[in-house]
């Protein structure tokens, strides 16, 4: 990157900025909301062509004081050297690429043309945010019956901001009865609590950036003592049944399959039938006598 020297005087250089800053038309220009996560890359755009004629100078400023970088007609530009190795500048664009940004670079981000006529270029109103944690959810069962369950509900962040709210459930769906679902937090993020299509209960924590949630699974919690009590004796008597329906249609199979069973003929007499034994053996006895 090329430097080059002011001759002008500190004095005259700091007091030319600020007249330049105060009457550009940057009021006139709409800003832009940019959310960018800590630690990552942030690009901003110049919508318009830049061309520099014979005196000009491009500028990126921030919050209207710090001058990130600034470019001359003969391609020289100036930097600061709190953004050196952080902020680049396209040659082709002039859009502003600054890297690993981090929560001290949210602020008014301007492109300003110097000119015979000032002009504002774009600005960005730029929010660095961090990623939010896992918030915490907490389900607890007030009463239950057959025919209703009523629910403690607590959604919470690890700063210890939270909402409670109550959860009143029928056999097939559930609803919140309280009014308050969200609110702000510190940190600028967004807690809610709300219920899903599927009767899940979901707490969350979001901001522009990211977004955490957890979810459980309410209904299962209305079910009573009586009704779990029902559904182990119906799962135990459909097991045994099960059981015994294998242990006969084995012992069946085995009769019929089991490689000792076969008609044995030894000497005429058929051992697999009694009644055909006896009287061959009553033959063979009366040709034996004669």
């Amino acid at each position: 990157m090329v430097t080059r020297q002011h001759w002008t005087p500190l004095l005259l250089t700091v007091t030319l900025d600020h007249i330049f800053i105060w009457f550009s038309n940057c009021g006139l220009q709409p800003i832009r909301s940019w959310f960018v996560m800590t630690g990552q890359d942030l690009r901003l755009n110049v919508t318009a062509p830049v061309v520099l004629s014979k005196r000009d100078q491009f500028k990126w400023t921030f919050n209207n004081i710090e001058v990130i970088v600034t470019i001359y007609a003969d391609n020289y530009t100036e930097q600061d050297d709190s953004y050196t190795d952080r902020a680049f500048i396209s040659a082709e664009n002039k859009s502003l690429l600054l890297k690993n940004t981090q929560n001290n670079d949210s602020g008014l981000y301007r492109a300003e043309l110097q000119t015979r006529r000032n002009k504002c270029l774009v600005q960005y109103q730029v929010m660095v945010q961090d990623m939010v944690s896992r918030p915490n959810l907490v389900v607890t069962r007030v009463s239950s019956s057959s025919a209703h369950c009523d629910l403690n509900v607590t959604c919470s962040t690890a700063d210890s901001e939270l909402i409670t709210n109550s959860v009143s459930c029928n056999s097939s769906d559930c609803s919140l009865q309280e009014t308050e679902t969200s609110r702000d937090t510190v940190s600028g993020a967004v807690l809610s609590l709300f219920l899903s299509h599927d009767n899940l209960v979901v707490c969350q924590l979001s901001n522009n950036v990211s977004q955490q949630r957890v979810t459980e699974e309410i209904l299962q919690l209305c079910v009573t003592d009586s009704d779990s009590r029902f559904f182990i004796i119906i799962g135990s008597v459909v097991g045994v049944t099960v059981v015994i329906c294998l242990v006969v249609i084995f012992i069946l199979f085995y009769n019929k399959h089991r490689p000792g069973k076969r008609i044995l003929r030894e000497g005429g007499v058929n051992f697999d039938s009694p009644d055909e034994n006896r009287k061959q053996l009553q033959m063979q006895f009366f040709k034996i006598k004669l």
